[in-house]
């Protein structure tokens, strides 16, 4: 009974250990794809700033 108890709290603790390392990947992905936008626009700016050669 003890093992039983142990076991199904081992199983409780991996799955909150699971949906919280989603909720962190989901995070990251977020800010990536934010930095991305933002380097995105700055190499557009860059671009945008650079003399022409014609």
């Amino acid at each position: 009974m003890k093992l039983e108890m142990d076991l199904t709290k081992s199983i409780q603790k991996e799955q909150q250990i699971s949906e919280v390392n989603i909720q962190n990947i989901e995070t990251m992905k977020t800010e990536v794809e934010q930095f991305n936008l933002k380097l995105a626009s700055f190499i557009d700016q860059l671009y945008d700033n650079e003399p022409s050669d014609s």
